[in-house]
This record gives C-alpha cells, structure tokens and sequence, in this order.
C-alpha cells in the first residue's frame, strides 16, 4: 500500500480482516509457553508453540503500564506474524482464540493483548465510566492530592506504580486504542474482585465496564468474557462461595446485548488458580462468537437455568441451551453437584436424575423444597453437560443475600 504526500510512504505485507482485543487478569495473560514467572505454559505447549505458522494471523501484544490521565498512545513492539517464534510469550487464549477463528472463516486475524495479571476490573473502566460508583472517588483523586502537596517522591512512586487503582488501565491500556476498529472482545478476569469478596458490586460494575468501553468506542461493541473456572478447596457440606457470588454476577452480565459467556467450570484446577487447559476456553469464546458475531447457527453455550418447578418434595429444573439434548456424565445417570433446601434456607446435598428434558432435583429428608443450587462452591464436580459438550452454568434459584 502506497500513501503519498509531501513524502512517499509504502507499506508491504498488509492484511486486511478481523481484530479482536484481548484483556483481562492473569488467565488471560497466561502464555502459551512457559518462561520467567510463568514456569509453565498450556497443556502440549511445545506441540502448540512447533505448530504456530500462520503468516495470516497477527499479534500486538501491549506492555504493561499506568496512567493517571488518558494515554495518547500504548507502549508495544508492533505487529508481529505468527511463528514458533514470536507466539511463545503471547496470551495463550488469545492465541487460540485468533487461530480458531482463522482456520474456521479463512479470513486474516489480527489479536491485540492488553492485560495485566492480578488486577481489578475497576482498573480497566474509565473515570467516566465509574461516575456511578462513589467508593471509587477517593482512590481516583489520591493521587493528584499527593501531587499538589508536593509529597515525598517515594509515597508518589507507590501511588503510580499501582495497577489496581481505578482507571489507571483503562488510560493506559485500553484509550490509546479505541481509535482501532475492533469486531469484538474477549475478557478473563475476575479473580481479584472475588478474592475481595465485591460480588454484589462486580454485578454492576461489570456491566459498567463493557458499556463504558462501548461508549468510547461509539459503538455496541461484541463482548465474550470467561467465568471463573474451579479454583479453590469445598466445604464438605454445602456452603457460601464468593467465587460462587462472582461467577453468578458474569451470568448477570448476559442481560446485556451482544455478550456472551465460555464457562470454564468444568476445566478448572483446585490447586492452580492458572488452569492449563486453554485450548476449551478458547473454542468455548470462539462458539460465542460464531453465534453473536458471524451469524453461525451454533450451540453456544451449556444448558442454562430457565425455571424451576415444585412437585411434592421434588422440584423439577428446566433449561435453556440444551442443544440435541441434556446429558448427565454418569453411567447411572445419577447428577451431581445439587443442592436443596426448605424454607428454612440451610441447604442439603441433593439426588439429581433427568427426565427428559428437565431434572429432577430431590432429598428425602427436605419435603417441602423451595430452591435448588448447582455447582455453587470453589471447584464443583457437576456434571450436567448438553450433548454438544458444553457444561450446565452454575445457578440457583434462591434470591442473593446482600
């Protein structure tokens, strides 16, 4: 491509086809080969890195900085094709997810990753975009009162080398490049907000993220995110989980248009909060995305709580999402990872068995059931799946406390 003016500039090797943007925390920045802190990559790396020859798909990868006022452009190295080479230390999901879509549209794929492990989702919104949320206020001006105090230069180094301050991502990471046309979003993050325990908030602010990042770009931008994969030990008795509370406001999110979730339930790790298995998270988004963004009349998701029933003592589950069908993971047909409880509220440990397109959920020691859970702990073992493979979200039908 030639551009000419007062000088004449060419540009050679130009591609032109769908950039998506990659962001989030450390799930996302995960590599697909190990190296430096990162001690190891996802499953097969090698195999994966040995295989990485696609001239037709292009990485940006942006460096890791913040911001106190909106940036006037990202620090990168600029485009790079894909080889062993230069895939090595680039987002493992992003990666996959880029490549997916490439071999399946035979179209040119260009990934920009921006994200930074560890961080909080009200790092990546904007000042504008927090105007609802007064808590961030003070946060948000610390910084500029340091500054006209003239406080000593060590306390402001702290103050600006932090990335979980709010919007300090978002000016650095995410506004230099809202000047990019981009055909959509992919996010994992949400871990930090639930080691926190900020549920109820997240299930405003993250919604508040992706319509703030809508607005600056001017238009409804597609936005598919990951919910949380298992992580974390269970109680033996059935229990409250902010990873529970979390993953429950992501499936809130869905509300909003042009979104959709890949639940990781399912390919989690207990004892790794990094699980290696990126490959299903990435085709998981890439299903949402053939659906909400290259009209692929695909099944999308896992069955999806619709309603509930109450039967006697039992109480019948149905679903959205179900695909060719419902399918336990159990060669008696026997569900796990129920709950059930009276109106007293304590949940018990519940029989699960399918009848036809819906469950039945039981205990015979609860007649009067009024509410059901599914897989509400850290790292459930339920195993309701659709035929197409993809996991049941979790749910339950009793009303959040706070």
């Amino acid at each position: 491509m030639t551009v000419s003016g007062k000088n004449t500039v060419v540009l050679h090797d130009v591609l032109v086809g769908d950039v998506w943007l990659a962001s989030g925390q450390s799930n996302m920045e995960f590599p697909l080969q190990g190296s430096g802190e990162w001690k190891t990559g996802v499953y097969h790396s090698e195999t994966e890195v040995s295989a990485a020859n696609y001239p037709r798909v292009r990485l940006f990868k942006v460096h890791q900085k913040v911001a106190f006022r909106p940036a006037k452009d990202v620090d990168a190295d600029g485009w790079v094709a894909v080889t062993p080479e230069t895939v090595g230390n680039f987002s493992a999901v992003a990666y996959l997810f880029g490549r997916e879509l490439h071999e399946r549209y035979r179209i040119p794929v260009g990934m920009i990753e921006t994200d930074w492990g560890g961080t909080v989702a009200e790092a990546w919104v904007s000042e504008a975009g927090l105007k609802a949320f007064p808590e961030f206020r003070e946060p948000i001006d610390s910084v500029f009162r340091a500054n006209e105090k003239a406080v000593a230069a060590d306390a402001i180094s702290k103050l600006i080398s932090d990335p979980n301050r709010p919007t300090v991502l978002f000016n650095s990471m995410i506004d230099p490049l809202i000047h990019f046309r981009i055909k959509g979003v992919i996010w994992y993050q949400g871990e930090a907000n639930a080691m926190d325990n900020r549920s109820a908030q997240y299930r405003r602010l993250f919604p508040a993220l992706i319509e703030d990042w809508r607005s600056h770009w001017g238009y409804e931008v597609p936005f598919f995110f990951v919910q949380l994969a298992g992580y974390g030990h269970n109680e033996v008795e059935p229990a409250e989980y902010p990873w529970a509370d979390l993953r429950e406001a992501q499936s809130m999110t869905l509300s909003l248009p042009a979104t959709g979730m890949a639940t990781a339930i399912d390919i989690g790790d207990e004892n790794d909060i990094h699980p290696k298995d990126k490959q299903d998270v990435a085709h998981r988004l890439v299903l949402a995305a053939a659906n909400g963004v290259y009209g692929d009349n695909v099944v999308y998701s896992g069955p999806t709580y619709q309603s509930m029933q109450i039967e006697g003592n039992r109480i019948r589950i149905k679903f959205s999402n179900i695909g060719s069908g419902l399918l336990i993971k159990d060669k008696y047909g026997y569900g796990r990872g129920f709950e059930i409880a009276a109106g007293d509220g304590k949940f018990r440990w519940a029989q699960a068995q399918k009848e036809g397109h819906d469950i039945v959920v039981f205990n015979d020691a609860v007649s009067h059931p009024v509410a059901v859970r599914y897989d509400w702990s850290n790292t459930p073992d339920g195993n309701v799946y659709n035929k197409e493979g993809l996991p049941a979200l979790p749910f339950r039908t009793d009303a959040p406390k706070h």
